[in-house]
């Protein structure tokens, strides 16, 4: 549990800490723009596991095919994902009549394709209770992308120091989740077969990862579309402020919890 809540605690502390930061050096329409995109963003992002990853972790047996398979699922939809956010990039930006959002989305959709190399990682890691692997990824991914946002914005990249602190904060995540697990995907394990196991339950996750996305992002499109991306800059940053002590305490709970339940989910002894 200490782990779990070092991993939320850190990790959001890490990325607050760049936020006010770049809240100082960056004007609110950068993170406006930012926020716009990331609203369609967050709309894809519901699809971005299939409900696998979390299927991983509540299943009583899990098998190398289950993971490879997970991993496999994970990565064709990252591409697809990555693909769709390009092409929607210019839709978005018309949508919000802010022109700048264009580039920025298609630059933040290379995230689906580097998040879906290491999901099934951190599936593997959450269902074997490891989180200090998870703590080490999380605070190091924020304080790599952190500095890489800092950097950027001290060079006067304005809106891009937000996206490039973005896609590094991805790929540092990916890199230290896999060194800090022992477990690889093996393609021969791949199996339609063991897809059909997993997707029972994936696919009540799924239904609940749109839901949660529309409620998530419905928002950020609204005050974008209405009120332009100052506005929405300035909501993002007050947004952030008051969500961080109940969305650290909820997702430290929620992370240790779910795997150590379904590890109960057939002791009916130990449940009572």
């Amino acid at each position: 549990m200490i782990w779990a809540i070092v991993q939320q605690v850190g990790g959001q502390a890490a990325s607050y800490a760049v936020f006010f930061l770049l809240a100082a050096i960056l004007r609110p329409e950068d993170f406006g723009i930012v926020g716009m995109a990331s609203a369609w963003i967050g709309l894809l992002g519901a699809f971005a596991e299939i409900g696998f990853g979390a299927a991983i972790v509540q299943r009583a047996e899990v098998r190398s095919e289950h993971l490879s398979t997970t991993f496999a699922i994970n990565l064709a939809g990252g591409l697809v994902l990555a693909v769709a956010g390009v092409l929607l990039a210019w839709v978005a930006a018309d949508f919000f009549d802010t022109p700048a959002v264009g580039p920025v989305m298609a630059a933040l959709s290379l995230g689906f394709l580097i998040r879906a190399i290491s999901l099934a990682q951190a599936a593997y890691a959450q269902r074997e209770l490891r989180f200090r692997a998870l703590a080490v990824r999380d605070i190091g991914a924020s304080a790599v992308g952190g500095l890489v946002g800092v950097g950027m914005a001290l060079g006067g990249w304005g809106v891009w120091s937000l996206v490039g602190m973005t896609l590094v904060n991805n790929a540092a995540g990916a890199i230290l989740i896999w060194r800090t697990t022992d477990w690889r995907p093996r393609w021969r394990d791949v199996s339609l077969a063991h897809a059909r196991e997993l997707w029972p339950f994936s696919s009540r996750i799924l239904g609940f990862n749109i839901l949660k996305a529309l409620v998530q992002n419905v928002d950020r499109l609204v005050i974008g579309f209405v009120l332009g991306a100052s506005a929405l800059g300035i909501y993002t940053f007050a947004w952030r402020v008051v969500v961080f002590p109940v969305r650290v305490l909820s997702s430290a709970l929620g992370a240790y919890l779910f795997p150590k339940a379904s590890r109960l989910q057939h002791d009916h002894p130990a449940v009572r």
